[in-house]
């Protein structure tokens, strides 16, 4: 994610400004570097939010054929890393707004 926020950040201070006067071409580029993340943010929140949706479909997926038959190996080890995925992302989004809150 760190990586991810830094790109964003160049690459918003790399836009080009159209200002005639250097403070206020300044000021633009700022508010630009400040609203970059917000948008990349959000847009990375809804991606999380579409991988959480689909793991937790997967996962309930093989519960249901888990009541009709048991699990292949392929499948129970499918079910296991979709759930440490879910537990890993849940941690990073946690860390992630413990962060935010110390800043």
């Amino acid at each position: 994610m760190q990586d991810g926020r830094k790109k964003v950040v160049l690459k918003a201070w790399a836009e080009p400004v159209v200002e005639d006067k250097e403070d206020r071409k300044f000021l633009v580029k700022l508010k630009v570097v400040k609203n970059a993340p917000k948008a990349w943010r959000s847009s990375a929140l809804e991606a999380e939010g579409l991988d959480e949706t689909n793991l937790r479909k997967a996962i309930a997926t093989l519960e249901e054929v888990t009541e009709q038959r048991q699990l292949s190996t392929q499948e129970r080890e499918d079910r296991k890393n979709h759930q440490e995925k879910l537990i890993e992302m849940h941690q990073t989004i946690a860390h992630q707004q413990q962060v935010q809150k110390d800043i």
